[in-house]
């Protein structure tokens, strides 16, 4: 007996819908796949670190630059109104020459880019026995602005402990206005600008305004009672 064919029409044949269509637990899977991926991926990390700490270590770095700078200035302020009083001091008698040389010395003293703005006088100075002062003579370094010297016949002060004796004290006097090395570099300190959306090192630094440095320093005479100066006062 012969077996008969039998033939489906296309219309018949029923499509393989997982060959077609991805089935949707494979699409999850890949996108968690993904997303893990990249969560571990730690390529670029260290720039990203970088990027964000840079600004605030910079600002750390600048302004222990502008700290160590201005206690430089302060030391050297104080360093000359000492060298000038106690040199003077050493002699029972000194010339406007001799005062002028030390101004010189003492400009040596003090940093290059600090010079123009050193404000120096020397006075000598009558301690009466009431605590009154009297200046005998003065003389200053020619760079005075925010400071006055003071002229002979003139009161001066002085510490209370140096007025409770009688005697004679030459003092010198010198003051700095100084702008720190950060701020005169161009960085605006405390300013908010801005480049693009990233905000400049400025911004991060303190407002570093320029500070004044003032000393005075009073010596005994030496070798005499008084140091005296016949052509000082300028």
């Amino acid at each position: 007996m012969r077996e008969s064919a039998s033939f489906l029409s296309a219309s018949q044949i029923e499509p393989d819908t997982n060959l077609i269509h991805p089935r949707p637990q494979m699409t999850r899977s890949f996108l968690s796949n993904t997303i893990r991926l990249f969560i571990r991926n730690e390529k670029g990390t260290s720039a990203i670190e970088f990027a964000i700490t840079a600004p605030f270590m910079l600002a750390m770095l600048l302004f222990a630059i502008a700290a160590n700078d201005s206690v430089n200035a302060s030391t050297e302020i104080g360093k000359v109104s000492v060298a000038v009083a106690d040199i003077i001091s050493q002699s029972p008698a000194v010339t406007r020459e001799v005062i002028d040389g030390t101004f010189n010395a003492a400009d040596v003293m003090v940093n290059a880019t600090r010079r123009a703005n050193l404000e120096l006088f020397v006075v000598g100075v009558e301690v009466f026995a009431d605590g009154s002062t009297e200046v005998l003579w003065s003389r200053d370094n020619g760079n005075l602005s925010t400071i006055t010297k003071p002229l002979p016949g003139d009161d001066y002060d002085l510490p209370p402990e140096i007025l409770v004796r009688a005697g004679f004290i030459v003092s010198a006097r010198a003051r700095l206005t100084h702008t720190n090395v950060v701020t005169t570099s161009g960085i605006k300190a405390g300013q908010q600008d801005k480049i693009g959306h990233v905000t400049t090192i400025g911004a991060i630094l303190p407002s570093l305004g320029p500070s004044t440095y003032d000393y005075q320093s009073n010596f005994v005479p030496r070798t005499s009672i008084r140091t005296t100066c016949d052509n000082c006062t300028n």
